[in-house]
């Protein structure tokens, strides 16, 4: 493989960071809405029948950084309760963690990942299918989960990188100049 010149990587921007914003800063809605999604998300899991507050607590947080985070409405208005019911299906076990994979699809569509970004999705799903068969009954969730979610963070990050690698070989085959060593 070879790799992207510091130039490549400069010039190609986010697709959501061309849309106008109404208020704050891209970065920053990006970071605040990322790190509610995810934490929502693991609140979520941990809630119990005695900590239902939790889940409610982690369901606000979880929908409240799809709300924040910089794409267009619809996208958002989609994954927003999408991402939120796989979550809390998770709560019938961990047998259902593959469902990280449905949320980690949702992320891929409201960051308008290319097609190829897709093909990262079961990660998670196989990540999770693997603990199981390996822990099985004697599984600590908690630590579980966070394995689990932290595979679907280094995926999405994975999907970004194939973005700017996407895009660049695509400035290339189009006859214009690549930023890239062939």
């Amino acid at each position: 493989m070879t790799e992207l010149a510091p130039s490549a990587a400069a010039e190609w921007r986010e697709p959501n960071s061309l849309l106008p914003l109404r208020w704050g800063s891209y970065s920053g809605r990006q970071l605040v809405g990322a790190a509610l999604v995810l934490l929502g998300a693991f609140l979520i899991v941990q809630t119990t029948a005695y900590t239902t507050l939790i889940g409610w607590l982690g369901s606000a947080m979880h929908v409240a950084g799809w709300a924040i985070l910089p794409a267009r409405g619809g996208r958002r208005v989609l994954a927003a309760p999408l991402s939120m019911l796989a979550f809390w299906l998770m709560l019938l076990g961990p047998n259902l963690a593959w469902l990280t994979s449905a949320s980690l699809a949702l992320w891929l569509l409201v960051r308008r990942r290319p097609g190829i970004a897709y093909v990262i999705v079961p990660l998670p799903a196989l990540i999770a299918v693997a603990g199981l068969v390996v822990f099985g009954p004697f599984l600590n969730r908690t630590a579980f989960y966070a394995v689990v979610f932290a595979v679907a963070a280094a995926c999405a990050w994975a999907a970004r990188n194939i973005a700017v690698r996407e895009r660049t070989r695509s400035i290339g085959s189009k006859g214009e100049k690549p930023d890239f060593p062939r």
